[in-house]
């Protein structure tokens, strides 16, 4: 699979019309050329009758949740739910086409929901915020965990879940495409404990971009308390969300655009969460 940075893809359309596309990144496997784009811009297609597409729209994760408190026990923070994932198919006309990609939400208290990503009249929605002290999570594509003492994660849209539920210390996971975010205090194999954040929802898969499946859309994992050790909840798996945090240590940005990890609380260190990942488009098409 080699890259093709700014130059047109050339072939024939319908027809046997010479065509060319433009847009992102190109490369090509297999029997596909496909587009890229990890940032908004343009796909083009020229000189074609139609050309038959297939996409793939993954919006912004949300942003993990932390306890903004001055003083006191902090407690985790919920993790930011993924945004939403959405295929379709279409046979486009000659034009040029808009690609919005949504930016990841940025941590907070509560964590920022991410942005809407879209295409050819088709978004998919931005991954709900994590909630900080208290803080349900916030609903989105998948929603976000609910921060520690928050009560109920976030509802999921667009084909989304919800994220998980928080304890009186620590986070909920953030919701993933495949699974809700798992609950705070559960045995996700750090051991069950009521100060353990929970685990992020489970992302799914998708072969566009290489032929070989991706793992997309995993929720972020819960904060823990300050007073426990281990790590947060892990991010869904597959999915890639960012791992939960422990005390002082920020929650690490999702892969694959997943949502951010939850922060852990902290007596004297700002507890941070992670972001949320930026969302992709992917476009591909037959080569001639």
């Amino acid at each position: 699979m080699t890259p093709n940075f700014g130059y047109t893809v050339l072939g024939f359309g319908s027809g046997g019309v010479p065509f060319s596309t433009e847009g992102g990144t190109a490369t090509t496997h297999g029997n596909y050329t496909v587009h890229t784009f990890t940032s908004s811009g343009n796909f083009v297609l020229n000189g074609a009758d139609t050309l038959a597409v297939d996409y793939l729209i993954v919006a912004g994760g949300g942003g993990g949740g932390h306890d903004g408190s001055a003083t006191g026990n902090k407690k985790g923070g919920g993790g930011g739910g993924a945004g939403a994932f959405r295929t379709a198919s279409a046979t486009l006309s000659p034009g040029t086409f808009s690609v919005v990609v949504g930016a990841g939400g940025a941590d907070g208290n509560s964590g920022a929901d991410g942005s809407d990503s879209s295409f050819n009249s088709v978004t998919s929605a931005g991954g709900g915020g994590g909630g900080g002290n208290a803080d349900a999570g916030r609903a989105g594509g998948s929603g976000g965990g609910a921060g520690g003492g928050g009560g109920s994660g976030g509802s999921g849209t667009t084909g989304g879940n919800a994220g998980g539920s928080a304890t009186s210390t620590a986070g909920g996971g953030g919701g993933g495409q495949n699974t809700t975010g798992f609950n705070a205090g559960l045995d996700t194999g750090y051991g069950a404990n009521t100060g353990q954040g929970g685990r992020g929802g489970e992302g799914t898969n998708n072969n566009y971009k290489t032929g070989s499946n991706i793992q997309y859309c995993g929720g972020g994992g819960g904060g823990n308390n300050e007073h426990v050790g281990t790590l947060g909840g892990p991010g869904g798996e597959p999915g890639g969300g960012g791992a939960g945090a422990r005390s002082h240590i920020a929650g690490a940005s999702a892969h694959y655009e997943g949502g951010g990890g939850g922060g852990c609380g902290a007596l004297t260190d700002p507890p941070v969460g992670g972001d949320g990942h930026r969302g992709t488009v992917i476009i591909r098409y037959t080569t001639p």
